[in-house]
């Protein structure tokens, strides 16, 4: 018996596959030897990048695909010791910050909001601990979610890091609790752990809008009140957000121009 039904090619780990997991390896040897300033970061990194890996095995001995997961895997160390590199670049270019003039705008709203929470450890703990755990979200957020939504997540994670830079560049400022410090990085405007927590609750479906919804409130909440941003910082994030999202999603219908998952 004939049939004319189409056979698609059963999912395999090719060579290129077996060069991302030997990259991802080398990385991961490489980690344990990091210095101590990165190495926690390069080694949780390499990590849950080890997990894609698995998981990329995994998706293809159960005869399914899982594209992306490999290039993550590789790519999330990488991110991390380019963006370390803009950042001291960043800061040879900028000898003068902007805070005065971003603290004239900010009418006092960021001191309040620290002063409030400093004297209420049951609301500062929950927002610190929020603003420290940004890239262990980050990733979590990678783990939990599939396809092109991951896709869409990760390259906008990717591309507002690398975008910002200019503006860090044109916009310096290191934040009220930072200033006077010549080696702290000028990273406010706009604010990174907003967008980031932006990006992640728009990425998200289902039952993890909850937390990366409260998530995204710890977040706004904890750049004020640890002094590492003003307000204006927050208010600017909301349009990058907006910008990010737009170039990756038209991107990636030009690419491939299927519905998102």
């Amino acid at each position: 018996m004939t049939t004319n039904a189409l056979t698609l090619p059963r999912p395999r780990i090719t060579p290129w596959n077996w060069a991302l997991i030997s990259i991802w390896a080398v990385e991961f040897v490489l980690a344990l030897s990091a210095p101590k300033s990165f190495g926690g970061v390069a080694f949780l990194s390499v990590t849950v990048g080890g997990v894609l890996v698995g998981r990329h095995i995994w998706s293809v001995s159960r005869q399914k695909v899982d594209m992306g997961a490999l290039e993550l895997a590789v790519m999330m160390p990488l991110f991390g010791i380019v963006s370390n590199c803009a950042f001291s670049l960043v800061n040879r270019l900028t000898p003068v910050t902007y805070d005065s003039l971003l603290a004239r705008w900010d009418f006092g709203i960021s001191h309040a909001v620290r002063v409030w929470c400093l004297a209420r450890p049951w609301a500062m703990w929950p927002v610190g601990e929020a603003y420290k755990m940004l890239l262990v979200t980050i990733l979590l957020a990678v783990l939990t979610t599939t396809g092109r939504t991951r896709t869409r997540l990760m390259f906008s994670v990717y591309l507002g890091g690398l975008l910002c830079i200019p503006l860090y560049i044109l916009f310096p400022a290191v934040g009220p609790v930072h200033v006077g410090d010549p080696n702290a990085p000028r990273n406010c405007m706009p604010s990174m752990h907003l967008t980031w927590a932006l990006l992640m609750f728009i990425n998200s479906k289902g039952l993890m809008r909850y937390p990366t919804g409260i998530f995204l409130f710890l977040t706004a909440v904890a750049t004020l009140a640890t002094g590492e941003h003003y307000v204006l910082d927050l208010i600017a994030a909301l349009p990058w957000t907006a910008l990010i999202t737009y170039l990756v999603t038209k991107g990636m219908n030009q690419w491939s121009p299927q519905e998102l998952n």
